[in-house]
């Protein structure tokens, strides 16, 4: 496994392999290996990081629509890309290019089909900083606060099921609860 981008969903462990761009299913009913899927011309080990570093490359996030990869390849420059993935067979099914370079945000995560970049991964008041909606594809810049309590956060994931984010800020399990609004409240 290679770094904080690992999720759970439907029973199963995602995570990215150690020094490659391969997507790795394991089933934890049957402790085994599920599927096996190189994620194509993703970037990794440090190519198109977040900007806390870390081989951030491929970030996986699991929300209410599915399953999701956050990451970018040489084509785009480093702009985010994000793909929802079938959850049995990791096949991409559909990918959108974002606006925002992937290294000038400390992370990201995705509510309801909607991606969320956080602004510092360092400074105690930060932003939320960036929206990208996979059902208009359209983004845009937001500034929403966010608290890096422990000054040094290096993920952040939405649980679907508790409807709350989960951090890893310096050592500490820290979350937060959000408020999802409607489909049409540009604010869910």
């Amino acid at each position: 496994m290679e770094s904080t981008g690992a999720t759970m969903y439907r029973g199963s462990l995602y995570y990215q392999r150690k020094r490659s761009r391969s997507l790795i299913r394991y089933n934890l009913t049957s402790e085994r290996l599920a599927s096996r899927l190189e994620l194509p011309h993703a970037g990794f080990h440090g190519q198109h990081p977040y900007s806390w570093g870390g081989y951030t490359d491929i970030d996986l996030a699991a929300d209410e629509q599915g399953l999701w990869a956050i990451y970018s390849t040489n084509t785009a420059k480093g702009a985010i890309v994000i793909s929802k993935l079938d959850p049995e067979s990791l096949e991409v099914k559909r990918s959108w290019e974002t606006n925002i370079r992937k290294n000038t945000v400390a992370n990201a995560f995705i509510v309801c089909g909607r991606l969320y970049t956080v602004g510092s991964y360092t400074a105690p008041n930060t932003t939320i900083n960036y929206v990208f909606d996979t059902a208009t594809g359209m983004g845009r810049a937001v500034s929403v606060p966010f608290k890096n309590k422990y000054h040094y956060n290096s993920m952040v994931d939405y649980n679907h099921a508790q409807r709350k984010l989960f951090a890893w800020d310096n050592f500490h399990m820290v979350t937060y609860d959000i408020r999802l609004g409607t489909a049409s409240n540009s604010s869910s």
